[in-house]
């Protein structure tokens, strides 16, 4: 029977190949296709026999499930470049009949986790879900092959070990977690993200997605597909280990499950597998929330990256039979590792002790001013939390709490509840890791009240309050107050510099003040909007969630706004900021002329210095971002010194003191947060030369991250800006663009290029 459906596969696929083999002139499409990102997904583009296209994917899982009781799939979303994400489930065929069952003891797992823990000591059959994700670096395609073949012996073998995990297990595949970057050959998706990277902030629409299937499901244990390493690795990973985790628990099955992994690829293949954790000392460390994996942990899961040790037919090999041993292993050892998955729930909600951490009894998140100075950002905080299960209430009256007066409308985050490690590592200061290891491995400065922009307080004892649990934020209330023909808007969000170049699109006249008022009436950054209709600023109040306030008299120091003609030369994530800020723009090459541009972006140093100084001395305005926008002879604009930090990798929040009453440090806190990326900083500064922010001088201006030799950037100037030519400069040392991690910066941004254009 199996064979027959095994041919079966095959003639469909014969069939679809010949229906879809390229004609005469394809080369030439596939190359004008890939400039605009619109590649054809049935392209045969790896250099492996087993390689799957990602067009085939759906006529393969289709077959699967025409011949196979235990397969289903379904469509959980869709990438940046507008292609399906399919989940696979794989189970008996009497339990993909009842998976509610299944879903109902996941509930109690959070509701009530020392019930779940009795229910299954008292013999409750469970299935434990585990989650295979595949490919999350679309140029590391073997994970996407490898799930394909775990699927057909799932779907088709009647052998002991496939029978145990069966019975034991709901096993689900994220078959291809990224379609855009399959078809294109790249790591990134559509939008240029590394999503492996993505999931501190969830900016991506596949890790939304992925996202959500870990909330759906608590998978108990979480295998993420990778390539290349040889010997391949297999983690654990090696210190520092993110204290928010209850690890003990973690490495407890972990460990000998990975032992058991590589046990199976060694004799199945005759590769022997690094186990991070046993054969490494530093440098692969688990420690940030932003990997998939790491972010399966705070749910329990014993979450590892597979890294297969060649892009051919064996390294897919290796992966498979990592998986199906990892597997194996969860099926063996089901009730006991779920039992511990079920006490890192229960641990959080009696407030267990932790060894590395002390928890504080709750975070308060006002959500009106001036406790809160953004409410916005506030509310987009409380969104992320509720999307990842985690519990929030809201006051439904005033309240005392570490005797500060609350508002009815605060919000507070429990730290007694089930998902308390995940909560705490969003909301929480972080850590100084530099001296815990002499490498990190990615980015470890990872705090959102600083990233995002909003303010929290952490309260370590308990307080009575009238709170409701709640499944929604209230979102601030757009609106139009007063009447008259010139408006006022606050330049204190994302939202905010995205309405208002909506509105120059649209043909309203703005305008930005430059210099504050002396009664504060009118503080450097408000925009004044003209022109429009009131029906029409409602519409965007309400889309935008802001407020326009009629102005009865006009500010002084303004200046004349105009729908920005923006080159920019950098990274995707300089590019998908500006998208979010609502900048049209175009990117530009080394060789591109600058020539009828207002501004030019620049983190990249492959831009010409001589062509950028003729475009600026003639009248041009250049904002430089970190190290390839302001490093060499690109930083000799403004009259300074540039100091770079000595490892690139160097990443930290800082406090940050802005000069407020100027354009550029407009509508920040003078004493506020930045992010650094291989920070540098200004020191010489000649006439003529603005400070617009410095790095913190106060004794704690270091929050968190890895960042060694930050000593001498403390108090220097971070954000200079001044005029060079008949153009202005604006040179910016932070790293206010990030991926998408520094929202509350990206208004930097927005402010340096309204300084420089005329």
């Amino acid at each position: 029977m199996r064979k027959l459906a095994v041919l079966s596969v095959l003639l469909c696929l014969l069939l679809t190949l010949l229906a879809l083999a390229p004609g005469p002139g394809a080369a030439l499409a596939a190359d004008e296709s890939a400039a605009t990102g619109q590649i054809d997904p049935y392209s045969w583009t790896a250099t492996y026999s087993g390689f799957t296209p990602y067009g085939q994917i759906k006529g393969i899982l289709d077959q699967t499930v025409a011949t196979s009781d235990r397969v289903r799939y379904e469509v959980m979303g869709r990438s940046a470049g507008g292609h399906d994400l399919y989940l696979v489930i794989v189970a008996r065929p009497d339990v993909l009949a009842r998976l509610d069952e299944q879903s109902a003891f996941r509930d109690l797992m959070l509701s009530d986790p020392a019930k779940a823990q009795q229910e299954l000591q008292d013999g409750l059959d469970v299935k434990a879900p585990v989650f295979i994700n595949c490919s999350i670096h679309g140029n590391e395609p073997n994970g996407v092959d490898a799930g394909l073949r775990l699927i057909e012996r799932l779907a088709y073998d009647n052998d002991a070990e496939t029978q145990a995990i069966l019975d034991n297990c709901i096993v689900l595949l994220n078959i291809c977690q990224n379609p855009d970057g399959r078809i294109a050959d790249t790591r990134t998706n559509a939008n240029g993200f590394d999503m492996n990277r993505d999931f501190l902030t969830a900016s991506q629409p596949e890790v939304r997605a992925t996202t959500a299937q870990i909330v759906r499901w608590l998978p108990m244990l979480f295998l993420d597909l990778h390539g290349y390493y040889n010997p391949m690795r297999i983690e654990p990973c090696t210190p520092p280990h993110n204290p928010n985790y209850e690890y003990d628990l973690f490495i407890k099955w972990a460990l000998p499950d990975t032992l058991a992994m590589a046990d199976a690829v060694k004799a199945h293949t005759n590769h022997r597998v690094l186990i991070p954790y046993l054969d490494l000392q530093q440098g692969f460390d688990d420690y940030s929330p932003i990997y998939t994996p790491q972010f399966a942990m705070y749910y329990g899961a014993a979450g590892m990256t597979l890294e297969t040790f060649a892009e051919n037919d064996a390294g897919t090999d290796g992966h498979f039979w990592a998986c199906w041993a990892g597997m194996l292993y969860a099926a063996q050892h089901k009730n006991a590792m779920l039992f511990d998955q079920i006490e890192r729930f229960r641990r959080g909600v009696v407030g267990y002790r932790q060894p590395d951490i002390t928890f504080p009894y709750a975070y308060v998140i006002p959500a009106t001013q001036p406790l809160q100075k953004s409410p916005l950002q506030a509310a987009r905080m409380i969104d992320q939390l509720l999307f990842a299960g985690i519990e929030v209430d809201q006051a439904k009256a005033a309240f005392v709490a570490g005797a500060q007066l609350y508002p009815a409308g605060t919000y507070v985050v429990p730290m007694r509840q089930p998902l308390r490690a995940l909560a705490n590592t969003w909301l929480w200061n972080g850590q100084d890791v530099s001296y815990m290891t002499n490498s990190m491995y990615s980015v470890c400065a990872t705090s959102l009240p600083q990233l995002l922009g909003f303010d929290r307080t952490t309260v370590d004892r308990a307080f009575a309050a009238p709170l409701t649990r709640i499944a929604a934020p209230t979102w601030p209330k757009g609106a139009v107050t007063g009447a008259g023909t010139a408006f006022t808007l606050a330049n204190d969000s994302n939202n905010a510099v995205k309405a208002v170049n909506e509105l120059m699109a649209g043909g309203a006249g703005v305008a930005i003040t430059t210099a504050s008022s002396t009664s504060s009436t009118f503080p450097a950054g408000t925009f004044i909007v003209r022109n429009t209709p009131t029906t029409t600023l409602t519409g965007v109040a309400q889309k935008y969630h802001l407020t326009f306030t009629a102005c009865k008299t006009a500010p002084a120091a303004t200046k004349a706004l105009h729908p920005a003609k923006v080159a920019v030369a950098g990274g995707s994530d300089l590019r998908f900021v500006m998208r979010q800020l609502g900048f049209p723009f175009t990117a530009i090459k080394a060789t591109s002329s600058l020539a009828g541009y207002d501004v030019v972006v620049n983190a990249n140093t492959s831009l010409s210095a001589s062509t950028v100084k003729s475009y600026v001395s003639g009248g041009g305005a250049y904002v430089g971002l970190g190290s390839g926008g302001v490093s060499g002879p690109l930083g000799n604009m403004l009259p300074v010194t540039v100091n770079v930090t000595n490892a690139y990798d160097n990443n930290a929040l800082v406090h940050a003191a802005f000069k407020t009453d100027g354009l550029v440090g407009a509508y920040f806190k003078p004493d506020d947060y930045a992010f650094v990326y291989g920070p540098l900083w200004f020191t010489g500064l000649g006439s003529g030369v603005t400070i617009d922010a410095s790095y913190g001088s106060r004794p704690d201006w270091y929050v968190c991250g890895y960042w060694r030799d930050r000593a001498e950037a403390q108090g220097k100037p971070a954000v200079v800006s001044g005029a060079y030519g008949a153009g202005r400069v604006v040179y910016i040392g932070f790293a206010p663009m990030f991926r998408a991690y520094p929202e509350g910066t990206y208004r930097l941004v927005a402010n340096a290029i309204w300084y420089a254009m005329k």
